[in-house]
């Protein structure tokens, strides 16, 4: 269920049938990730700077699949940016890149998730102008 502020359709109008789907989800500025059962990521909401991750900067009020080639185990989002991690540990990030929060080394914006180093991590969170991850040990 959802309810609040729904300018930027953050909220979702497409109502979906079953038990049961969801996993977990993340929600940050205008936009929300969510996780289903089957280790699918979905985004929609606001997507100015890319933070929905569907190659483009349209805003969507129904769910968009993201990384469908991977098997997603975590999500999280940061204000206007968002990361997952799939089930060999590595670490994906899209959005507002202008603080580098992304973690990509540049401050590009990304419509698209881009897979940040070689290593594995275990989680990540992220604010208004930074992120931080906690990286596996090797």
């Amino acid at each position: 269920w959802a309810w609040g502020d729904n300018t930027y359709g953050q909220l979702g109008t497409t109502p979906y049938s079953g038990t049961n789907l969801w996993s977990t989800g993340a929600l940050g500025l205008n936009a929300i990730s969510m996780l289903r059962k089957d280790n699918t990521i979905w985004t929609w909401g606001l997507n100015t700077s890319g933070q929905l991750g569907d190659g483009t900067t349209v805003t969507k009020s129904s769910p968009v699949q993201i990384l469908s080639d991977k098997n997603i185990s975590k999500v999280f989002r940061g204000d206007t940016a968002a990361f997952a991690i799939d089930s060999a540990s590595r670490l994906w990030a899209w959005g507002n890149k202008a603080t580098y929060q992304l973690g990509t080394g540049d401050s590009i914006n990304r419509s698209s998730p881009t897979q940040v180093g070689t290593g594995k991590f275990d989680s990540v969170d992220g604010a208004f102008i930074n992120s931080y991850g906690i990286r596996k040990p090797n």
